[in-house]
């Protein structure tokens, strides 16, 4: 009977150590966490919604799409600009529309500035025309970053 028991022991701690050490590659984990940080999006609290982008934007997996995308309809200029931030370091062409959209409507510098950006790392050509625009924009700084990423458009394989 003891061996049994230090049998499932070793088991059982040899599980936990690798669900410790793999946790970040399971899908139920990631799964999990991004379910709370959607949640968290939904705060009536900056601070915690700013924290949720930053937790979110920390996990590379596709699930993080919808709540970064969410986020792009913040009230919160930085909330907004941090999203945008996220969805072009997370390298997926699904957010390519939003923040196309996103641009359609946005008025603020610093957020239009990182979708800008954003659209730039994505490198997906649906973007070319939205891009465009921006290059008649009185911001010089919008202007020149419209520049650099239809440079970066030309000259995708």
């Amino acid at each position: 009977m003891k061996k049994i028991i230090i049998k499932y022991s070793f088991i059982l701690l040899s599980f936990a150590v690798i669900t410790n050490i793999f946790g970040k590659y399971d899908i139920r984990e990631i799964e999990r966490q991004v379910n709370y940080q959607f949640k968290r999006l939904k705060s009536s609290n900056d601070a915690v919604r700013m924290a949720a982008i930053r937790e979110l934007s920390k996990i590379s997996h596709k699930k993080t799409l919808t709540p970064l995308i969410y986020a792009l309809n913040d009230k919160n200029v930085f909330i907004r600009t941090t999203a945008c931030k996220a969805l072009g370091d997370l390298a997926y062409n699904d957010a390519v529309k939003p923040l196309i959209r996103l641009l359609d409507i946005e008025r603020e510098l610093f957020v239009q500035k990182e979708a800008l950006l954003a659209l730039g790392k994505l490198g997906d050509e649906r973007s070319r025309h939205i891009v465009n625009r921006f290059l008649k924009n009185n911001d010089i700084t919008l202007r020149n970053i419209a520049k650099k990423v239809l440079e970066q458009l030309d000259n995708r394989p």
